[in-house]
């Protein structure tokens, strides 16, 4: 048998440490035959084939180095590596939005890394605990806070308004105040009757407080919602509902079964949950001058945790983040109606903006703290932990891009500002740590503030140029509060955006940081100057000027002449002329007299009160102003009144003329919609189930009174007693009264009895597991959500990214409103192939 032919020599393999052909491939028993002949542009003999292969991998090798080199970039702008570059940390802009970068002020740059420290030394001992009050002592200075007749003329409007409410629209949302007509604009249970209701309190109006509390308890049923029709534009065009498919043109809004029965949780929890409870804790303390009765005050915390029970499924998400509505038909958390998307109908992701996930946890703090409850006050930070230990980018340290996609956790658009949609996330960050010192993450809360308060110094507070009629052009412009927006500034200020200057004032107060006091205060001054210079003395929706120095690209320049007359005479226009009666100047008013003293801010907020009530006065109550640079009069008043013209405005008018122990706020923490909630300030506070309960029986057993209050609280899992899925087929068994009145009114126990039963149980062991994220690179988001749901529920401490503790208690038993409450529920886990489906079946249904 003949050998096989050897193989061309630029085919065979070559020694690692030679050129030389393998002996393998040398046949002794053939004779050599000749080398073929080269050409001599060709000696190596390599045909069009090897060409071609060479090539292609040349090709292939570029092709991957540029992929790589794209990953690599895109990961590092999203901190998908662990810490950001160094010239991240130290302030340069980052190119994440087409912009160049520019090197941070110094004196910025090394703030930011005293942060850490500053709020160490702060945020343990707080106010009051060794630190200089928040509250100017008009008291030392042989002075009094109040100006009893100023304050007896706010009494007297808000009187006004109850009245003309309940004679015209008794029981409606609100009353619209030229026609005289009920008007459904929050699930028609009243708004105006509960969010009045913390106002009428303080004021001392008993008659109307004991109305509106009457209607509460025994009309008010917050199971059946009224929604608000659709635009007429929309229902012309033949859009159906989202998910229903019923045409719009059928959607009265009636009620829960033949209309809209979406509810926006922000709204209801700022407005109603925060109103009755805030009604709790001011008959608790005594801030209510008439008395109340223990049988109204039990009702209206029983009603309090029957609406928190009946918005929990919003709370139902991957991340935690809140739904932006919940269907009250079906019990779940959805999207927004169409009409009222802030993205193109084609966009099917479920975004919330920064405000709506961080705008919950004074409210579910202070319910927790009443009845013992910690799923309230761990739902909350469930749904702004993805915000505060941010694990992407954030190129101006604090602020942080929205909104943001509930079931990724992670930024879906690159918007940045104070302003509307995130206001109340920032407001919030302060108000946590102020409202409960002793929460574990306080301190991290207080560092998260502060960093953005920082950031918004440095970046978004900029100066305008002054008007062209100044005598002197070298003086300076108003300073105003921007937004950003992919690269571009928005010199745009929205009249919300004016609660900052409180913020940053009451924030600089009680960390001692002078450079954010005074841009507070500066803020103050910009805002009053948008009142002053107008025609009715009340500020404008929105407002634009020109930025003497910008930063980069300016959204808005003057256009049309009265715009440009206006800019040269004032140095800003006004871009939305309306007033609907907001709050926020004169509650940085209130805030500026409460913590400086100066009469001036007192005197600011009473041109305020005159100049408004002269503008909005009508038949049926205060209307709205349609262009505050037209002159006041019926013919400029639009036919809407707000409900937070009596929860907010009037409140915060009538505290900046009272004495600085109503409501001091050494003791009391405002919500966004001016409902005060008491101050945490002993450690024994916290968790509050320590102090309603001695033992874990009388614990459990109130529990289950409570799930007995409203049976479409969401059910428990328990695998001892089988599956409780359907509660009439396992019901849970009632409680004694006398279990009901340690629920209800803990309040009036003895407190060295309770600290007594408190030192008589032993300490509970809580599990504690550690996880750095940094090693966990590799995996999904939607798998590091994950992970983070399954800890949830399992009630462990979770500490992320080394940035702090969260603490979810675990001793209650209780499932969380999480991703898995259905698989839990009958008290088996899923197998895994079986969960996988289950959790690609739901985001996709979702989605």
């Amino acid at each position: 048998m003949s050998s096989s032919p050897s193989p061309p020599l630029h085919h065979l393999p070559r020694s690692p440490n030679s050129d030389a052909i393998p002996t393998h491939y040398i046949h002794s028993d053939t004779p050599e035959t000749p080398a073929p002949s080269r050409h001599p542009l060709n000696p190596a003999g390599i045909t069009d084939t090897d060409h071609r292969e060479r090539v292609l991998a040349q090709l292939r090798m570029w092709l991957v180095l540029l992929l790589f080199a794209l990953f690599w970039q895109w990961g590092s702008e999203f901190g998908l590596f662990g810490e950001l570059p160094a010239r991240e940390q130290l302030g340069y802009e980052g190119r994440r939005y087409g912009q160049s970068r520019r090197p941070a002020d110094t004196e910025f740059t090394q703030s930011l890394l005293q942060l850490q420290q500053q709020t160490e030394k702060s945020s343990t001992t707080g106010s009051g605990k060794g630190k200089l009050p928040l509250q100017f002592q008009f008291s030392k200075h042989n002075r009094s806070a109040a100006n009893s007749a100023r304050a007896a003329a706010v009494k007297e409007a808000m009187k006004e308004s109850f009245w003309k409410y309940r004679a015209a629209a008794w029981g409606a949302d609100e009353v619209k105040p030229i026609s005289g007509k009920r008007h459904t604009s929050l699930n028609g249970w009243g708004v105006t009757i509960v969010d009045s209701l913390t106002t009428l309190g303080i004021m001392g109006l008993e008659e109307e407080f004991i109305l509106c509390v009457d209607y509460i308890l025994n009309e008010l049923d917050f199971r059946v919602v009224s929604g608000e029709p659709p635009p007429p534009e929309w229902v012309k065009v033949g859009y159906v509902h989202f998910e229903t498919g019923e045409p719009l043109s059928e959607m009265g809004g009636d009620n829960t079964e033949t209309g809209n029965s979406l509810v926006d949780p922000f709204e209801t929890t700022i407005r109603y949950l925060a109103a009755l409870i805030s009604t709790v804790d001011l008959i608790d303390d005594n801030a209510i001058p008439f008395y109340v009765g223990e049988e109204k005050r039990d009702g209206l915390l029983e009603k309090a945790v029957e609406l928190a029970e009946l918005l929990a499924p919003a709370f139902d998400t991957p991340s935690g983040m809140p739904w932006p509505r919940v269907d009250w038909k079906r019990g779940k958390g959805c999207i927004e109606p169409e009409w009222q998307r802030p993205y193109a109908l084609w966009v099917r992701n479920v975004t919330v903006c920064l405000a709506r996930a961080g705008t919950n946890w004074v409210e579910y703090a202070s319910l927790t703290r009443l009845t013992g409850r910690e799923e309230f006050r761990r739902n909350a930070t469930r749904a702004w932990r993805p915000l505060v230990w941010n694990r992407f980018a954030e190129p101006w340290p604090g602020l942080i891009d929205g909104p943001w996609d509930i079931m990724t956790a992670q930024p879906f658009d690159s918007y940045r500002s104070w302003g509307p949609g995130h206001d109340s996330f920032y407001e919030y960050l302060l108000k946590a740590p102020l409202l409960s010192p002793n929460d574990p993450n306080a301190r991290t809360y207080l560092t998260r503030w502060l960093t953005s308060a920082h950031s918004l110094s440095a970046h978004l507070f900029l100066e305008s140029t002054p008007p062209a009629s100044s005598s002197d052009p070298t003086l300076p412009g108003k300073r105003f509060l921007h937004s950003y927006h992919h690269g571009y500034l928005y010199n745009e200020m929205s009249h919300l955006a004016c609660f900052a200057a409180g913020n940053l004032m009451l924030g600089g107060k009680y960390l001692g940081d002078d450079e954010i006091f005074d841009v507070g205060e500066e803020l103050v001054d910009s805002c009053r100057e948008l009142y002053r210079r107008t025609e009715t003395g009340v500020g404008a929706e929105t407002v634009r000027w020109d930025v003497k120095e910008p930063l980069g690209p300016v959204t808005w320049r003057a256009g049309k002449r009265e715009e440009v007359r206006e800019r040269e005479q004032k140095g800003w226009w006004v871009s939305d002329a309306r007033w609907i009666l907001r709050p926020e100047t004169v509650e940085s008013y209130f805030y500026a007299y409460r913590i400086t003293g100066k009469k001036v801010y007192q005197d600011w907020a009473w041109d305020a009160f005159l100049s408004i009530t002269a503008a909005t006065t009508s038949t049926h109550g205060h209307a709205s102003i349609k262009n505050v640079n037209a002159p006041p009069g019926p013919e400029n008043q639009d036919d809407r009144m707000e409900s937070f013209w009596a929860a907010e405005t009037l409140k915060y008018l009538w505290l900046t003329f009272e004495e600085e122990d109503v409501l001091s706020l050494e003791k009391w923490v405002f919500n966004t919609e001016a409902h005060p909630l008491k101050v945490e300030v002993e450690a024994s506070d916290y968790p509050a189930a320590a102090s309603t309960c001695s033992t874990a029986a009388e614990r459990e057993a109130t529990t289950e009174g409570n799930e007995a209050v409203t049976p479409t609280a969401v059910e428990k899992a328990d695998p001892e007693e089988g599956d409780t899925k359907d509660p009439e087929s396992n019901p849970p068994s009632q409680p004694e009264p006398q279990q009901q009145q340690i629920l209800l009114r803990h309040h009036q126990e003895d407190p060295q009895q309770q600290q007594q039963q408190r030192q008589e149980q032993p300490p509970q062991e809580q599990p504690h597991i550690t996880i750095d994220l940094e090693n966990l690179g590799n995996l999904k988001p939607r798998e590091v959500v994950r992970i983070q749901g399954l800890l949830d529920m399992l009630g462990l401490h979770v500490t992320i990214d080394g940035s702090g503790n969260v603490y979810y208690p675990g001793d209650d038993g209780y499932y969380d409103y999480g991703y898995y409450d259905e698989a839990m529920r009958g008290g088996d886990w899923m197998e895994e192939d079986q969960e996988e489906e289950e959790w690609e079946r739901r985001v996709t249904a979702l989605r």
